[in-house]
C-alpha cells in the first residue's frame, strides 16, 4: 500500500461465536475491537474507524455454537421462512445506521490509513 492509501477490512468478531462456519470459510480467529486495533497498528497503519456489524445475528450465532456442542454443527446456511428473512433484512439495514454504537456484533469493520 502506498502511504496515505485507505484499507477497508471486515473480519469475524467475538471468539465465543466460533463455529463450523469459521472452519468452512477458512477463518483462523475471531477478533474483538482491542485485538483488531492491535493487529492493524502493528502494521504501518492508523485506525480511522472500528465498529461492530450485524449485532442482530448474535443470538442465531450463539444458537449455532450451542448446536455444535451437541454434535449438530454444519457450515450450511439454514433455510428461513420468507417472513423471517424479510424481518432480519430490515433489522440488518437499520442496524447499519447505528454501527458505531453497537457494543458487539458478529463481524468487525475497520477503516485504516497507511502512514
Amino acid at each position: 500500500m502506498d502511504p496515505g492509501a485507505t484499507l477497508v477490512l471486515t473480519v469475524p468478531a467475538l471468539t465465543r461465536l466460533w463455529s463450523g462456519w469459521d472452519t468452512a470459510l477458512g477463518h483462523y480467529r475471531r477478533y474483538d475491537k482491542r485485538s483488531l486495533r492491535s493487529a492493524i497498528e502493528a502494521a504501518p497503519l492508523e485506525v480511522l474507524e472500528l465498529s461492530y456489524l450485524f449485532p442482530e445475528l448474535i443470538p442465531p450465532a450463539l444458537l449455532r455454537r450451542r448446536r455444535r456442542s451437541e454434535g449438530e454443527d454444519s457450515a450450511e446456511f439454514p433455510d428461513l421462512p420468507p417472513a423471517a428473512n424479510s424481518m432480519l433484512y430490515a433489522i440488518g439495514s437499520a442496524s447499519l445506521a447505528l454501527r458505531r454504537v453497537w457494543p458487539a456484533g458478529t463481524s468487525l469493520m475497520a477503516v485504516a490509513r497507511r502512514r
